[in-house]
């Protein structure tokens, strides 16, 4: 008699498993795919390149860089340290402020990073991955 129980009782665990295992596999089939499978390192063999190199990203932000209103007459000036990843395919993700200066020149620094060409990105081991970057960008008023 036990046995039996114990069986049934094997049988019907088996059983709800299986088909718990199928629903989740048919659940999965209905969601997007993730755009991204990884986390961002912090370091990668080779690291994320900005189209013509350094000088051109501190022209490219210098070119876009909008002194936001009323921050020059109230002497607002500072330097905003903005974190971001760099993805797999080369894209900006993810951007915070890190060190804030002013909520005027963070939104605008937010602003600059966002529209970002792509990059070359970063690999490990030969294949790309996402790699967080920071970068400062500094408000003076002239």
């Amino acid at each position: 008699m036990i046995k039996q129980t114990l069986l049934i009782a094997v049988i019907a665990l088996f059983t709800i498993t299986s088909t718990f295992s199928q629903e989740q596999n048919a659940n999965s089939a209905l969601q997007k795919p993730q755009k991204y499978y990884s986390e961002p390192v912090r370091f990668a063999d080779q690291m994320p390149v900005f189209p013509g190199g350094i000088d051109s990203l501190y022209a490219y932000i210098e070119k876009e860089k909008n002194y936001p209103k009323n921050s020059k007459n109230d002497y607002i000036y500072g330097t905003v340290l903005a974190e971001f990843a760099i993805m797999e395919d080369g894209s900006v993700d993810r951007v915070s402020i890190k060190v804030s200066a002013h909520p005027l020149l963070n939104e605008e620094a937010i602003r600059i990073i966002k529209s970002l060409p792509k990059w070359t990105p970063g690999k490990v081991n030969g294949k790309p991955v996402a790699v967080w970057y920071s970068l400062p960008i500094s408000f003076a008023i002239q």
